[in-house]
């Protein structure tokens, strides 16, 4: 006869056993019928909703990427994003044209207007519309200065707009890196980390010397 009672090991595998001959029983198990379950077995409520999550997170990481509704749902998001932040600017060159703005009031609005598509962008999550409008904003900003102090007719014709957009679009791709090399816990990609600190490594380093490879990116006030 089985014994009367059982070890701790023992009751969960006994538990995990008769959830997967029941599982297999069923198409799908409700997470009520799991969590009442879970409750007559004695455990606690944090402990079945810390566990669901777990499972949860595992099947999600593995589960098979969605590609072809992926797709269509990305371009949807980027047509939007993009119409929106067209019909704030046609909205803005109404409100410009009858308030016969002059152009030192106008080149600031309309830099505005490209940030704030920005951000609805990424609230989107419309990438690629994303960072075409950082590119403008970030090119209208930096042509607005020298607009003011040269006069508005430097910087003009297609290879300087060109130079423009070439420089903000690089100055975009090393924010990106540069935040992402932050939240991964402050080291920068390899070819960056190569730009701020060039100087070799060669076996194992001090402490002092690691202290004097450091780069501004990685220091901290003592």
């Amino acid at each position: 006869m089985p014994p009367h009672s059982l070890s701790s090991d023992a009751a969960r595998r006994v538990l995990a056993r008769a959830a997967e001959l029941d599982a297999q029983a069923a198409a799908d198990v409700p997470v009520a019928r799991l969590r009442d379950a879970a409750r007559e077995a004695g455990i606690s409520d944090a402990a079945f909703e810390a566990a669901l999550h777990d499972v949860e997170t595992r099947e999600a990481e593995h589960a098979p990427p969605r590609r072809g509704r992926d797709v269509v749902g990305a371009v949807v998001v980027n047509v939007l994003a993009f119409a929106l932040f067209w019909v704030t600017l046609a909205l803005w060159a109404r409100v410009e044209h009858s308030l016969q703005l002059a152009w030192e009031a106008d080149h600031p609005a309309r830099a505005l207007l490209n940030v704030l598509g920005v951000f609805i962008a990424l609230r989107l999550r419309a990438r690629a519309v994303a960072v075409v409008l950082a590119v403008t904003a970030a090119a209208q900003v930096a042509q607005y200065p020298l607009h003011l102090l040269f006069g508005i007719e430097v910087l003009q014709g297609a290879a300087a707009k060109w130079g423009l957009m070439l420089a903000a679009l690089l100055g975009v791709v090393f924010g990106v890196l540069m935040t992402r090399a932050v939240a991964r816990g402050g080291r920068a990609p390899a070819v960056l980390g190569a730009l701020l600190d060039p100087a070799p490594r060669r076996g194992a380093a001090t402490g002092a010397e690691k202290g004097r490879g450091r780069t501004w990116l990685h220091w901290r006030p003592t």
